[in-house]
């Protein structure tokens, strides 16, 4: 698993795992794909809006996305 604490926008990622606790549907996202809208700057780090193709979208710590082959 290679994973990076720099994305670019645009760019895909999977999902591999959560920092803290996430509820039953956002949970089902992990190892999903999806492509960095844009940076969020979070309490603990650095963050980033991932968009997925069923519309939705979430932030995540970096070192929660790998990114995607």
């Amino acid at each position: 698993m290679q994973s990076s604490n720099s994305f670019k926008i645009g760019q895909r990622v999977r999902i591999q795992g959560f920092r803290e606790g996430v509820n039953q549907d956002m949970a089902s996202k992990q190892g999903e794909v999806g492509t960095i809208a844009e940076p969020k700057i979070v309490d603990g780090g650095m963050g980033y809006v991932v968009e997925f193709n069923d519309s939705q979208s979430a932030w995540f710590f970096a070192e929660e996305l790998e990114v995607a082959g």
